[in-house]
């Protein structure tokens, strides 16, 4: 009975491996996948290669098994060199930011000094505590000062979005830029510097 039912896991874990991905985002009206133009909810395979337009064309696809959803971005997929989606997909070191352990900085550290790319928010799971006396915050330079941001913190995430690209409440055009990550413990007065090379890219929710 035990072997039955671990072949039928393996089976389903097998099925959601290769489950099909449908589109739920393009910041171009079509993008070629295996020599078809497709749109926004329409559904492909893992094997599936993908045609780029512009190193920023971007899509956003759904596991249509699990619901996990990831963001694919033309300069960041062609420089992988993948042959697949699957075989890209399978080689990003980031997909996941969970468990990543409550204490262990050099983990996050790890997690962290890479190039992200977001279109509306980025949140970042871990498991460091965080309230209202224990948080993340980041900054970036701007014309050659030093900018602080608080983010929004909660059940120990913590989010990055447009909103940081604003200086004095007024907004200023995103850029690329590397942000330098802090953990701010006010019980203890403890600012601890996770990553100074956290380099983020918004990409842009139409292309010219």
């Amino acid at each position: 009975m035990i072997r039955i039912l671990f072949l039928v896991l393996g089976i389903l874990v097998s099925l959601s491996a290769y489950a099909d991905y449908r589109i739920v985002f393009l910041n171009t009206p079509t993008i070629k996948i295996n020599g078809k133009s497709l749109k926004v909810n329409d559904i492909f395979a893992p094997s599936s290669s993908v045609e780029w337009t512009s190193p920023k064309q971007a899509m956003k696809i759904i596991d249509t098994a699990s619901g996990e959803q990831r963001l694919l971005v033309a300069s960041q997929y062609q420089k992988s060199k993948a042959k697949n989606i699957q075989s890209y997909i399978s080689g990003v070191k980031h997909l996941s930011s969970r468990g990543i352990g409550s204490s262990n900085v050099v983990a996050l550290r790890a997690t962290l000094s890479d190039h992200f790319f977001f279109t509306d928010s980025l949140k970042i799971e871990t498991d460091f505590p965080t309230d209202h006396q224990r948080f993340f915050y980041i900054s970036y330079t701007y014309n050659g000062e030093e900018i602080n941001k608080m983010i929004p913190n909660d059940n120990g995430s913590f989010t990055i979005s447009q909103d940081i690209f604003t200086i004095d409440g007024k907004p200023i055009p995103p850029f690329e830029t590397t942000l330098s990550v802090f953990y701010l413990d006010e019980t203890t007065g403890k600012v601890t510097l996770i990553t100074e090379d956290m380099a983020i890219t918004l990409i842009p929710d139409r292309l010219e």
